[in-house]
């Protein structure tokens, strides 16, 4: 394959790296060629018993690997969630056997609390515009029927660009 067309970037923004400032200075470029793995670590907040990797909105059938163990892999991707203190830690997701079907969007987190972002993008060239401030979920459980649960979420993060309900 020629270069151009082999080259992957990986562009990782998630509210820890970026701050919640407008635009993405701050984040991290990871630069691999198809057929190469990819590690990218995600802070969470709020650390719940499932954990998971997802593509696009993040929406159940967006689901790409999910876990209550501590670790999971499914040969194209793998997790790993290692518990930094009682209300935090990482999930180290490893993406194997890079194409260029892998740009777009993706999230990682946990059953309860915030999901990071990344954006995957081929070429330097983004399939979609990333938006000014940094696109975070917020999730809550379902026995709870309005969005009150993640207004406790907000001096955390400090902008939101989305919320859903997911159940």
């Amino acid at each position: 394959l020629d270069f151009f067309w082999s080259s992957v970037f990986i562009y990782i923004c998630s509210t820890a790296l970026c701050g919640g400032n407008a635009g993405l200075v701050d984040a991290d470029t990871i630069t691999k060629t198809e057929g190469q793995s990819a590690i990218i670590n995600c802070q969470v907040s709020f650390p719940g018993k499932q954990k998971f990797f997802c593509k696009a909105e993040c929406k159940r059938e967006d689901v790409l690997i999910a876990t209550t163990a501590n670790s999971a892999d499914n040969h194209k991707y793998s997790i790993e969630y290692q518990e930094t203190s009682v209300t935090s830690g990482v999930l180290y997701v490893v993406i194997r056997q890079l194409v260029k079907s892998d740009t777009g969007w993706y999230g990682c987190g946990t059953n309860s609390g915030v999901i990071n972002k990344h954006v995957v993008y081929l070429n330097g060239t983004l399939q979609h515009p990333v938006p000014k401030k940094p696109f975070v979920h917020c999730r809550w459980p379902s026995f709870i029927q309005n969005w009150a649960f993640c207004l406790l979420l907000l001096p955390l993060v400090t902008s939101f660009t989305a919320l859903s309900y997911l159940q």
